[in-house]
């Protein structure tokens, strides 16, 4: 089961993190929705009990079935 809080997310909260889309909007995409709009709109869906429609076992996550560890299983025992 992921953990909702992994290191990754403490260890780097103070350092800047963004994406450049640039490229890709060079290429005729554009986003759907806002940065002012999706925190709302996501806020919105929890509340509703939308997330709650996904398959159980699934722990809220799109994919299909759970990536295979392989050595990052060790990994992550060892760390």
């Amino acid at each position: 089961m992921p953990k909702p809080v992994d290191p990754w997310h403490y260890l780097t909260y103070h350092k800047p993190f963004c994406f450049d889309v640039k490229h890709v909007e060079a290429q005729g995409w554009n986003p759907k929705h806002s940065n002012h709009d999706l925190p709302h709109e996501s806020f919105d869906l929890f509340l509703t009990g939308g997330y709650q429609k996904q398959e159980a076992g699934s722990c809220f996550s799109p994919h299909r079935k759970r990536a295979k560890d392989g050595v990052l299983w060790f990994l992550k025992k060892v760390s």
